[in-house]
């Protein structure tokens, strides 16, 4: 998201290389699960003691999900309530805010 709206992300990339060079690429950015994997092997943390916050429900959230992890929304930045509102899928937990992570940390 910038302040023009929405804008192309390194996905449509990938696909235009993958499509000029008849190789599939490795993703290992989200919502690869390898992304989430690796992060979660560098700092030695099991999933179900993780916690992904993010504004994209697809990318961050959901597929932090589908690792194992518990995924919190925020309600700010890329956030749209009608991508929430259409999902079969939810998220563990939404926040109006990034800055109230703390105090929703604190009260789990």
């Amino acid at each position: 998201m910038t302040d023009r709206g929405l804008s192309v992300d390194g996905g449509a990339y990938s696909a235009a290389l993958e499509r000029a060079t008849g190789r599939r690429p490795t993703i290992v950015g989200k919502p690869a699960p390898t992304m989430f994997r690796e992060a979660l092997a560098s700092m030695r943390v099991e999933a179900t003691d993780a916690i992904m916050v993010g504004d994209d429900l697809a990318n961050d959230v959901l597929a932090a999900q589908k690792t194992g992890l518990h995924g919190v929304l925020v309600r700010t930045g890329k956030f749209r309530p009608e991508t929430l509102a259409a999902s079969r899928e939810a998220p563990n937990t939404v926040l109006d805010s990034f800055a109230d992570v703390p105090s929703w940390l604190r009260a789990r």
